[in-house]
């Protein structure tokens, strides 16, 4: 987390991938992601240091059966273990 001038923001990066997410501010568990005009400049360093900075849009994106395609083996497993709806929860386990 860090406090800004310009408010609150959360910052979630993956495990395994150079993906990151921002989120201005959540509510209880839910987290409210930047859109791709929310971002401007203003996150600039994650891209110099080869970041994949994710929208709310991508992330928002239900997960579909195409998408299932391109798991491996034990990626698959983990699909139908916890059933993830969107992007967000694939990238971020959420």
């Amino acid at each position: 987390m860090l406090n800004s001038k310009k408010g609150e923001f959360h910052f979630f990066i993956n495990a395994y991938f150079p993906f990151v997410a921002i989120a201005r501010y959540s509510i209880g568990n839910e987290f409210h992601f930047l859109e791709k005009n929310e971002l401007k400049d203003d996150f600039r360093l994650f891209i110099e240091c080869n970041y994949f900075i994710l929208t709310r849009e991508l992330l928002e994106q239900p997960f579909t059966k195409e998408d299932i395609i391109e798991l491996d083996k034990n990626e698959i497993k983990q699909y139908y273990y916890w059933k993830p709806e969107t992007i967000k929860d694939i990238v971020f386990n959420n």
